[in-house]
């Protein structure tokens, strides 16, 4: 399971933010996209704003970063 949320992730307290986190065991992972949010650097929203969020989004869940996170989780999956 891949959840997607807008609020930064802090897996431990010691840790600044990450943008995603798995886990292989329960083949379960989280993802924020809150940084890729042109609001989260005070910009007041607009419809091109959220535009703008969403081809993030997407740029990052399919060809970035978010390949890291389904690694963990996808090799696990085809196990028996």
């Amino acid at each position: 399971m891949l959840t997607v949320t807008m609020q930064d992730l802090y897996p431990f307290d010691s840790w600044n933010y990450v943008f995603g986190w798995a886990n292989y065991t329960s083949r379960t992972g989280v993802f924020s996209f809150g940084r890729y949010d042109p609001v989260f650097n005070g910009e007041i929203p607009t419809p091109e704003s959220q535009n703008e969020l969403l081809e993030n989004a997407c740029y990052v869940m399919v060809m970035k970063s978010d390949t890291c996170s389904v690694s963990h989780i996808a090799p696990s999956m085809n196990a028996s």
